[in-house]
C-alpha cells in the first residue's frame, strides 16, 4: 500500500467538490479525536480499519478530483487518510507508517495454510451456523471489537454500542461515508438476543466482522485500513471483481464447504 502524501495538498485545495469537502472535515475531526484521546497507532489503525468505526471507505467508486473525475479510488481513501494521519498527528515517518500498512498482505503471504487448514477446519461447522444466523438476521452488516476502551465497540448496520450506550452518526441524506462529525445517542434502543449471540459468537472465533452480499457471506478475519483477510461463503464460486467497491480482491483460494479464503487490498 502506498502512502501518497502529495495527495495531500490537492486534497485540501479542493473547493468544488462536496465529496472532498466532506472528506477534509472528516480528517480533519478524525485528526482531533487522535490527539484529542491521544490513540497510539494501533489504537487508531483499529478504529479506521475497514468496516471500523471511522472507516472512510465511501460508497462511491471514485471521490472526485480538480481535472480528472476519477483520480481517488475508494480502496485507496483510507490510505490517504491514514497518510494524512500518521504525519500530522501520530507523528509518524513515512517508513514507519508503511510498516504499519503492509502486515495483512505478509500475513497472508505467511500463513495462508494456517488459516485455511487448521483456523477454518477446525471451526467450519461453527462458521455455517454462523452464516446461517446472518442470513436469518435482518441486519446486513455485524462488527465486534472488544479490545481497550478507546477502541471497543459493538456494531450492527449504523448502529453502535459503545460504553453500554447505543449510538449512530448523524448523515446527511445520500451521505457517501458511514461515519461524520456527529453522532446521536439513541434511548430506548437494545440489540435483539440473536444480534447479540451472532457478535459474541464472531468474538469467539476471532472475527471482526461479516456482512451480507447478495447470497454470499463474507467473514472477516482481520485487517488493516482498506486490507483485510478472511472468508467468503458463497453457493457459486465468486468473482473477484463482483465486490467492488466493498472489497477489492487479490486473492482467492476455495477453502472447502463453499467457503473460499480471500485477501483484500
Amino acid at each position: 500500500m502506498r502512502l501518497k502524501y502529495f495527495i495531500v495538498v490537492v486534497l485540501f485545495a479542493i473547493t468544488g467538490s462536496l465529496y472532498a469537502q466532506t472528506l477534509q472535515e472528516l480528517v480533519q475531526h478524525i485528526k482531533k479525536v487522535t490527539e484529542t484521546d491521544k490513540l497510539n497507532p494501533g489504537q487508531y489503525l483499529e478504529m479506521t480499519k475497514r468496516f471500523g468505526k471511522y472507516d472512510m471507505h465511501p460508497a462511491v467508486d471514485y471521490i472526485p478530483l480538480p481535472g480528472k473525475p476519477d483520480s481517488l479510488a475508494a480502496r485507496n481513501v483510507n490510505s490517504f487518510v491514514f497518510g494524512i494521519i500518521a504525519h500530522e498527528a501520530l507523528k509518524l515517518s513515512r517508513h514507519e507508517a508503511q510498516v504499519f500498512t503492509s502486515v495483512i498482505t505478509k500475513d497472508a503471504a505467511k500463513n495462508k495454510n494456517s488459516y485455511i487448514n487448521e483456523y477454518f477446519w477446525k471451526n467450519r461447522f461453527l462458521f455455517l451456523s454462523l452464516v446461517y444466523d446472518i442470513n436469518k438476521n435482518k441486519g446486513k452488516f455485524f462488527s465486534q471489537r472488544v479490545k481497550t476502551p478507546k477502541d471497543s465497540y459493538l456494531r450492527i448496520d449504523n448502529v453502535y454500542k459503545e460504553n453500554k450506550k447505543y449510538w449512530k452518526f448523524s448523515r446527511q441524506e445520500n451521505a457517501i461515508f458511514d461515519c461524520s462529525i456527529v453522532s446521536e445517542t439513541l434511548k430506548k434502543f437494545s440489540f435483539t438476543a440473536d444480534d447479540q449471540s451472532i457478535l459474541q459468537r464472531m468474538s469467539d472465533y476471532n472475527l471482526y466482522a461479516a456482512y451480507k452480499d447478495s447470497n454470499r457471506v463474507v467473514l472477516v478475519v482481520t485487517g488493516v485500513l482498506d486490507n483485510t483477510l478472511g472468508f467468503i461463503y458463497s453457493p457459486e464460486p465468486p468473482q473477484k471483481e463482483s465486490f467492488s467497491p466493498a472489497l477489492h480482491i487479490t486473492y482467492l483460494e476455495p477453502a472447502g464447504e463453499n467457503f473460499y479464503f480471500y485477501v483484500s487490498d
